[in-house]
């Protein structure tokens, strides 16, 4: 995927394996829990933080299909298209961490959790990026 080898791209491919796996888990399960409420109460309670984590594991399964697709695909995409969709993704955990601090509802437990889990996962992976670039630079 990227010039640089394994240096940058193993930490992108963590990162996104991770939001995409164990947040679109948590994110099914958080969204099974919003429905269970809406027939239970009738009422649609959907905590902001689900929607950002969602937006997170869209993002990072978007470039899981189209930054690690072969050069002639459809989807494919350059490296910083890449880098960039997975530093939206990390912005977008970051604000379901926010968010999920204040707010309450139907699945915000289970956001909450892989929200955090995941920021330490994806700040982890973005210190070997860093690492990685500086020797080979």
């Amino acid at each position: 995927m990227f010039n640089q080898g394994l240096y940058y791209s193993v930490p992108v491919l963590i990162m996104a394996l991770c939001t995409v796996a164990l947040g679109g888990l948590c994110v099914a399960m958080a969204w099974v829990e919003v429905i269970h409420e809406r027939v239970g109460n009738g009422s649609w309670r959907i905590p902001n933080a689900l929607h950002a984590l969602t937006a997170a594991v869209f993002l990072d399964a978007i470039e899981l299909d189209s930054g690690w697709s072969s050069p002639g695909d459809l989807l494919h995409v350059s490296d910083y298209v890449c880098v960039l969709l997975v530093g939206v993704s990390f912005v977008f955990v970051v604000i379901s961490v926010v968010l999920g601090a204040k707010g309450s509802g139907p699945g915000t437990r289970i956001v909450k959790t892989v929200s955090k889990a995941l920021v330490v996962i994806d700040a982890f992976c973005l210190m070997l990026m860093i690492a990685g670039l500086l020797a080979i630079g």
